[in-house]
Formats: C-alpha cells, structure tokens, sequence
C-alpha cells in the first residue's frame, strides 16, 4: 500500500520521448493521492503537467530493487 513520502515513477501515456518524472507522495485521503512537484528524471528541474495529462504511475521501492538485484 502507498504511504506517505514514497517515491512515484510518472511516464506520460503517449510517451513519445520516453520522459520520466519522479516525485513523493505527500498526503492521501479518500482515494486521492497528492504528490509533490515532479522532477524530470534527465534534465533534474521541476516539470509543470498541464491539467488533465494522462500518466502511468509506477511505485519505486528500494527494498524490492535491493531483492532483485541481490538475485543476480
């Protein structure tokens, strides 16, 4: 389950430039999350999402990237 101060993976569904964006989970209540502003993961600045982007949200968690790199 999301918790607060999670790291969220943010990729546009059109991505045509494969963008990624990374940001935190900063509070959640009734089935709204709300996050931080996203960083863009190549450049590092502060990226503004017009109203009504579409993304896909990915949860980043270290333990389970530590599990599967342990594995190899």
């Amino acid at each position: 389950m999301l918790t607060i101060g999670d790291t969220l993976i943010l990729e546009p569904r059109d991505n045509e430039h494969s963008e990624k964006y990374k940001c935190r989970l900063v509070e959640k209540s009734d089935g709204i999350i709300y996050i931080d502003y996203p960083i863009n993961m190549k450049t590092n600045q502060t990226t503004f999402l017009v109203d009504g982007t579409q993304l896909k949200v990915f949860l980043f968690l270290a333990i389970q990237l530590l599990c599967l790199i342990l594995r190899f």
